[in-house]
């Protein structure tokens, strides 16, 4: 539409639009050349855990936003890359180990949700002979928008300030603690608990099934 048919608040969500999509236009400008595997790429696998029930099994999984495949300049190497983007703002601390991944203390703070999302994308490609024909390393991504202006931004996941070059490397505890926590959610002895700390709960989707 022209511009006078559109409302000041259509103008400024267009222009935001426009400044997002030039900053990921320079941020790929400097990864090329590259290859876009997908958008909006879904995958899924089977995970079985145990229950005092005994052994269960489920589909894990969702939509990566984007999957690309990368050639790095000096080893040559290729990898492929899970890449979440993320509009809201950055993490104020980094995730200093692997524990804290799966601790829920770190989610406000260190966006911990976040990590353990595209760290359980990251593992399905790595072991999908589909999607990952070549059982190329993969690399899990957050990709800050506000970000993408520092010099050099790789949106690449950090523990401990080094970069994941390949999922593989958290392979047995990343399926150690998510069988735990899968156990925990799917054990019937167990009776459900929200949160004890309500401010998770404001802009939380699922609030109204703990009556709070």
């Amino acid at each position: 539409l022209p511009d006078h048919q559109l409302t000041g608040l259509q103008i400024i969500k267009r222009e935001v639009i426009i400044r997002y999509l030039k900053r990921l236009l320079r941020i790929d400008q400097q990864l090329a050349p590259f290859s876009i595997i997908g958008n909006e790429k879904k995958v899924y696998a089977q995970f079985t855990f145990t229950t005092s029930e005994g052994q269960r099994s489920i589909s894990i999984g969702g939509s990566i936003d984007r999957l690309d495949k990368v050639t790095d300049q000096d080893s040559g190497q290729s990898a492929l890359r899970v890449i979440d983007y993320k509009t809201g703002h950055a993490p104020k601390k980094d995730i200093k180990e692997f524990a804290e991944v799966f601790d829920p203390d770190c989610i406000r703070d260190k966006h911990s949700q976040y990590y353990l999302q595209t760290m359980i994308y990251s593992h399905i490609v790595r072991n999908d002979k589909t999607v990952n024909p070549g059982q190329l390393p993969v690399r899990p991504g957050l990709l800050y928008i506000q970000k993408v202006q520092q010099e050099d931004y790789d949106p690449v996941l950090k523990i401990d300030k080094k970069k994941i070059s390949n999922i593989q490397q958290y392979a047995t505890d990343l399926c150690e603690n998510l069988g735990k926590l899968v156990s925990e959610i799917f054990e019937p002895t167990r009776p459900f608990a929200p949160t004890s700390d309500r401010s998770r709960c404001q802009r939380c989707p699922y609030q109204h099934l703990c009556g709070l």
